[in-house]
């Protein structure tokens, strides 16, 4: 029953067990300027701490704390809506971090420009891996998606019996699940080991900042090229959850997570993403082609090179005809950032 004067919840009198469930409960958000009971002082004293603690204590953001891998993350920010008509045409890459006792697998779409979003995430648990090769497909299917290729841990090519010659690997497995499930080899999206090398985890561990990162103006509001290049559905409450719990290596912060601090699944799986080469090119921006304005030596004549004011004409055609890397938007493409 639950007792009003305590705060945790006792087994029924009769049965011994908890009848409650996560659905019985609500989480009513409540910050410190709702209690007017609260003296001006200590408001004050909220608002001058450090970004963090003030991001915390004041604003009741329970994303951040102290010794966060990536701070960078905003829930407000980098979580969107579950929609998935914006990304016609974008490439659908599953990534898999396998796990016997947890693993996840998540599906990223990747657009033209390199931008990154996750639409569905699979966590499973104590199943074999053909088994899981079976299953998790048909969870794309109910969402009409199906990957071009999965990559999966380079460490699943080991044999599950290295004692015995020839010996399936788990690689091997899950792959023979998604052929039973899509009924044909030519049919099964490609099955690609990503790399898991020395050094990995550290370029995994940048990849992820960059990917994070944005950039907002004076009044906090993000354009269109200052926004993250990853973002993450909704529906995928797992990484959601883990992403921004993970915490720094206290023996190499500048380099990795504490995989002993919190659950990195999600993590190792995006990393697979980041990491592999799925990503397109970016392609230069192109700068104008104009005379040389500086009078000085030309190789080719032996002489001296014509001025900008010897060619007028030629200089206001390049001057027109050009263009700078990109268009400042109006202000109806502005982005707002929710409270």
């Amino acid at each position: 029953e639950l007792d009003e004067n305590k705060n945790f919840i006792e087994p029924d009198d009769k049965t011994g067990e908890i009848s409650y469930t996560k659905e019985d409960f609500h989480y009513v958000k409540a910050i410190a300027t709702d209690n007017p009971h609260n003296a001006k002082s200590y408001i004050r004293m909220l608002r001058s701490l450090p970004d963090r603690l003030r991001a915390a204590f004041l604003d009741g953001n329970w994303d951040v704390f102290e010794g966060q891998a990536f701070d960078e993350w905003d829930r407000n920010v980098h979580v969107v809506p579950s929609m998935l008509q914006h990304i016609k045409g974008w490439r659908l890459v599953a990534a898999m971090d396998w796990g016997w006792r947890k693993g996840v697998m998540l599906l990223g779409a990747i657009s033209d420009e390199g931008d990154i979003e996750l639409v569905h995430e699979v966590v499973f648990s104590k199943i074999h891996a053909e088994e899981a090769g079976f299953q998790i497909p048909k969870r794309w299917e109910k969402l009409g998606l199906k990957p071009e290729l999965v990559l999966y841990d380079e460490q699943m090519d080991q044999s599950t019996a290295s004692h015995q010659k020839g010996a399936p690997t788990l690689a091997e497995d899950f792959l023979k699940g998604m052929i039973r499930h899509y009924r044909s080899i030519e049919d099964t999206p490609p099955f690609v080991a990503a790399p898991h090398g020395p050094g990995s985890r550290k370029v995994k561990y940048d990849l992820t900042h960059k990917a994070l990162a944005f950039k907002t103006d004076k009044l906090g509001k993000i354009h269109p090229w200052g926004r993250p290049r990853l973002r993450v559905q909704k529906r995928c409450k797992y990484t959601i959850r883990t992403i921004p719990a993970l915490q720094v290596d206290p023996d190499k912060p500048e380099d990795d997570v504490d995989i002993d601090s919190v659950d990195d699944h999600a993590y190792d799986a995006l990393g697979f993403l980041l990491t592999s080469r799925v990503f397109p090119d970016p392609e230069p921006e192109s700068e104008p082609n104009l005379p040389d304005r500086h009078p000085g030596f030309d190789k080719k004549t032996k002489g001296r090179k014509p001025a900008a004011t010897d060619m007028p004409d030629q200089i206001d055609e390049d001057l027109e005809s050009w263009s700078p890397g990109y268009q400042v938007p109006g202000q109806e493409t502005l982005v707002e950032v929710e409270d």
